[in-house]
């Protein structure tokens, strides 16, 4: 029987917190399965909305595993799930920024789909596009876990993804 996301993500909780990951759990080889099996676009809509700040960081970080080839239409749909909650846009904001590289607020401005409520509170909260992409701690970040931050945002750009980051082909 499939776990509902909210359980799945409560059962992660210990394993996730900082002190047990430095203790070198392999979420992947535990959860990988179980994340595999829900819709990828719940399960971060899901991350998004409980987590915050800190706290949601340290869940992406542990979670590249999971995102790393996820599309960017798949993205789009954790946006389109996460449009009623501010707060976790918030946070869903600076990491498609940050670490995909992805001109979010671009892409929601364009979006016909998007609620205007959301357009309007990403220009106010966001009004130049969310923080840089590509910090020398996120590229370093990314690297630990493996992820090759060019080839990432190259792959999201030729998805059709509006990027913030400068790619090269």
């Amino acid at each position: 029987m499939e776990k509902s996301v909210d359980q799945l993500l409560t059962d992660m909780r210990t394993d996730v917190d900082p002190s047990a990951f430095e203790g070198g759990i392999d979420l992947e080889s535990k959860y990988g399965a179980a994340i595999r099996a829900a819709d990828a676009a719940e399960f971060f809509a899901g991350v998004f909305s409980r987590f915050q700040d800190s706290t949601l960081t340290n869940w992406l970080l542990c979670l590249t595993f999971a995102w790393k080839d996820l599309s960017f239409d798949t993205w789009k749909q954790v946006l389109y799930r996460l449009s009623a909650d501010t707060n976790a846009l918030y946070g869903f904001i600076p990491f498609a920024t940050r670490f995909l590289g992805i001109d979010i607020v671009r892409a929601i401005k364009e979006d016909p789909s998007i609620d205007q409520r959301v357009r309007r509170y990403a220009a106010h909260q966001f009004p130049k596009g969310g923080p840089a992409p590509g910090s020398i701690w996120s590229r370093e970040s990314l690297k630990a876990r493996g992820v090759d931050v060019e080839q990432l945002w190259r792959r999201l750009a030729t998805e059709g993804a509006p990027m913030r980051a400068e790619v090269s082909f």
